[in-house]
């Protein structure tokens, strides 16, 4: 997933008031950090609706686990990664 088509497929929406993330996302991929709640959690779920496959993440086993449960009709799932800790990523 081009972190750049995302952003440039919004700002489209805005100025044109067009749906121009109607395109497909079949055969990508797409990692979420942060994707338990808020922005990351919205962004998850409207990329795995579009047909990414979206692996969200978590600094929790239960927050990846609540990933998971959200976004596997849409073959998602969700991993415990800690961004902060360098060792990790």
């Amino acid at each position: 997933m081009d972190v750049c088509f995302l952003i440039l497929a919004i700002r489209d929406d805005c100025k044109s008031g067009t749906r121009a993330m109607d395109k497909t996302l079949q055969s990508e991929i797409a990692l979420v950090t942060g994707a338990t709640r808020g922005i990351g959690a919205a962004i998850a779920d409207e990329l795995a609706t579009r047909g990414a496959t979206v692996i969200g993440t978590a600094t929790s086993d239960a927050g990846a686990a609540a990933i998971t449960h959200r976004l596997q009709q849409h073959n998602g799932e969700g991993r415990v990664l800690n961004v902060t800790d360098t060792a990790a990523v």
